[in-house]
């Protein structure tokens, strides 16, 4: 049996099984993630469609229906919140993959 899930949350797969803050390790949070990036200065207004197109694909029913087998809750966000959460998660998880000795 799992001790705990890596999510902030619970997951629906196990729902029995604490998350990380919950079995005592509130610093124990790392989720997995999905986004799209594009070149550097691309064109607001194909940012948006993109987006945009994104964000209606995630909410077809198949679509929903598919990701939640597999254990994924979207949490559509546009591209300043995206590029703030890949810049939190690069600054947080940057000593780790030192520590690890990680190279490209």
């Amino acid at each position: 049996m799992p001790l705990a899930v890596t999510s902030a949350n619970r997951s629906p797969l196990v729902p029995d099984v604490p998350s990380g803050a919950e079995a005592g390790h509130r610093r124990l949070v790392l989720d997995n993630f999905f986004g799209l990036s594009g070149p550097p200065k691309m064109p607001a207004e194909v940012v948006a469609r993109l987006n945009a197109a994104c964000n209606e694909i995630l909410s077809l029913a198949p679509v929903k229906q598919k990701m939640a087998e597999l254990g994924i809750s979207p949490s559509p966000v546009g591209q300043p919140a995206f590029a703030a959460f890949v810049k939190e998660q690069v600054t947080q998880l940057a000593p780790t993959v030192k520590a690890a000795g990680v190279r490209l």
